[in-house]
């Protein structure tokens, strides 16, 4: 299946999840309520939206989505000629661990919101650690690779002479 179908299927599963969510029961309060103290300048928000199932889940899969995007839009330009490169299995290597860590944060973050214990790792809510210390850290990974393998797996040093002699012959002949 080509990347262009891949990115067209993503975008539809989009969507179709931000319709499933405009059609799902309204969560009560989702926009805020007046403060009891202050009134109507300020709003708070006593309900945790993300602790509702329907919009836990439909979060969750609308994120996994946008990781897709990214994921079709990288390997657009790590193809050559339509064939995986080096640089594509790296790019794919990072999105598999980058979907398994936002996996690993949004599971520890339903739980820290839905008990009152909480955890810490490395002086930090748990769902925060996976994200400081995890997640981050995986862009920087697939930058890397489009830096080392640029050149050997898009676009050669041949390819490049040849594309600067298409240029001069297209100036001289003008």
């Amino acid at each position: 299946m080509s990347s262009f179908k891949i990115l067209l299927a993503v975008l539809v599963f989009l969507l179709l999840l931000v319709a499933a969510l405009a059609l799902s029961p309204q969560v009560p309060y989702a926009t805020g309520i007046p403060h009891p103290e202050f009134g109507t300048n300020i709003l708070i928000g006593p309900n945790n939206i993300d602790q509702e199932a329907h919009t836990r889940w439909l979060g969750y899969l609308f994120g996994i989505g946008i990781i897709g995007v990214f994921w079709t839009f990288l390997s657009i330009g790590s193809r050559k000629k339509g064939n995986p490169t080096i640089m594509y299995r790296w790019i794919a290597f990072c999105f598999v661990l980058y979907i398994i860590s936002f996996t690993m944060m949004t599971t520890s973050h339903w739980t820290y919101g839905a008990s009152s214990v909480s955890d810490f790792v490395m002086m930090m809510p748990e769902p925060t650690a996976w994200m400081i210390y995890v997640m981050w850290f995986l862009p920087i990974i697939i930058t890397v690779a489009f830096v080392i393998f640029f050149e050997r797996a898009v676009i050669s040093d041949e390819e490049i002479a040849s594309f600067e002699e298409y240029i001069a012959n297209r100036k001289q002949s003008e």
